[in-house]
């Protein structure tokens, strides 16, 4: 679910991708002051996707910090963009994900690893049910509404599995601050992210889920070999991604920011993932828009 819309650095260049870094560092550190350090480690490129367009939106009201990171080699001082209260947003947007993809795990693979993590993340929770009740309500409907799906294991469109994350992502993350212009474009860019992440981490899992017989969205319905049901749908597969990508560059051009609108361009360049264009036979350079 997570990790899925990766910044292309040879795409980025020298100056958008030190850009870049500064907004990972601002929700890095938005995470740590709201739930300590180690929490740190919970941050991932897709919800710092998301904190680089709202706060880009509002530029007029970030500032550029900086602060030792406790993570790079001897503490080596970084800048970050601040944007209250659109960082802390995140942080929180950030925990709550994660920690309902743990449970997720969990309950699908009996991940002890995951059973540890949530015992650690658990205290710190209140803050998040305090406050983003109405996300995390809507993020266990849709997780009980996906257990349905695959309870029943039965062969669907992937399209139609995968919308269903988009349109989570689309309605439920809603950070303060975007004009109204922003957040509607902000919306739809978010349900194009979710089915782009959605089909991304099931074709990443196709492998694991054939070897341990779960449930993937690509593979249901059938017992054929995850390389095999890929080349079938092949065409299918190809035209969510060209999708995803297509809507994603065009509502980049018109968001309506002042400040990164060629670094959004850029990032939302997407290439295929390596177990994608494995299971789909699409070379590194081929273009799929």
């Amino acid at each position: 679910m997570f990790g899925a819309i990766v910044p292309q650095k040879s795409r980025l260049g020298r100056e958008n991708k030190r850009c870049y870094h500064q907004y990972y560092c601002g929700l890095c550190a938005a995470i740590g002051k709201t739930f300590g350090k180690r929490a740190r480690l919970l941050l991932n490129y897709d919800l710092t996707n998301d904190y680089l367009l709202a706060a880009s939106a509002v530029s007029d009201r970030c500032e550029v910090q900086e602060m030792r990171c406790p993570y790079s080699w001897k503490g080596k001082v970084v800048r970050y963009v601040d944007c209250p209260p659109i960082s802390e947003y995140f942080a929180k947007v950030n925990y709550l994900m994660v920690y309902y993809k743990l449970v997720d795990n969990q309950l699908d693979e009996h991940s002890r690893l995951a059973g540890r993590i949530l015992t650690r993340m658990e205290p710190k929770m209140q803050i998040v049910n305090e406050s983003l009740a109405t996300e995390k309500k809507m993020l266990t409907e849709y997780l009980d509404e996906l257990h349905a799906v695959e309870q029943n294991n039965a062969l669907l469109p992937v399209m139609s599995v995968a919308q269903q994350f988009g349109s989570l992502l689309q309605y439920m993350i809603a950070p303060p601050l975007l004009p109204d212009l922003d957040r509607d474009i902000f919306s739809r860019m978010n349900y194009w992210m979710g089915v782009w992440i959605y089909t991304a981490d099931a074709m990443e899992d196709c492998f694991s889920d054939y070897r341990k017989h779960r449930y993937n969205p690509i593979l249901a319905g059938t017992n054929a070999h995850p390389i095999d049901v890929a080349q079938d749908r092949r065409e299918e597969l190809l035209d969510i991604y060209t999708q995803c990508k297509s809507n994603l560059q065009d509502l980049a051009c018109l968001y309506a920011t002042t400040g990164q609108k060629e670094l959004l361009q850029r990032l939302f360049d997407l290439e295929l993932p390596f177990i994608s264009r494995k299971l789909l036979g699409v070379k590194k350079n081929d273009t799929i828009a």
